[in-house]
């Protein structure tokens, strides 16, 4: 929702949305600025130019999901249903192009087919059909198929500082 709320819109959020959309843009904000995920970027650019940003975040969340286990107790399984479930209870506070979103990520088990390389590739065509010039982005599955091993690697040296920082976030924000 972070990604579709934009000026005073954010204002008329209840204070807890209001916090989540607020971690989500640190979350990006520490992300875009990470030495690692530079690295990333710096892979994806000759091929993907300004979105090489977008693909690494989606090859991260890739990793994350393939390798839930790594850094959750509960079943990834569960955890996607329940949030899909969420996120279909409170679609009325949506602004419309995130319902729009929100209906394709359901219908296509966006959440936990971020898992499979063939979930991946369904997100990346999404997103190259939206493009307003020729992105390159469907071929981003191809790109992390051959590069799997050295984004892995950075993913797994990145991710634990994200962890940090978000913690951290929490402390200083007192929510539990």
């Amino acid at each position: 929702m972070g990604d579709f709320i934009k000026g005073s819109a954010l204002n008329e959020l209840t204070l807890q949305i209001q916090k989540g959309i607020e971690l989500h843009r640190k979350i990006d904000e520490y992300t875009d600025q990470h030495e690692v995920v530079e690295e990333s970027k710096a892979r994806l650019r000759p091929q993907f130019r300004k979105y090489a940003p977008v693909l690494s975040d989606i090859y991260y969340d890739y990793f994350l999901a393939k390798n839930w286990d790594d850094y959750h107790e509960h079943n990834f399984r569960d955890f996607t249903t329940k949030t899909s479930q969420f996120l279909k209870e409170n679609e009325s506070i949506f602004p419309v192009r995130a319902k729009q979103f929100l209906s394709y990520m359901l219908q296509n088990d966006i959440l936990f087919n971020y898992q499979y390389l063939d979930g991946i590739h369904l997100v990346f065509q999404g997103m190259s059909r939206r493009a307003s010039f020729n992105s390159g982005m469907e071929n981003g599955a191809d790109f992390l198929r051959l590069h799997e091993a050295e984004f892995e690697q950075e993913f797994k040296a990145f991710f634990p500082d994200l962890v940090d920082m978000t913690e951290l976030w929490f402390q200083e924000n007192e929510i539990k």
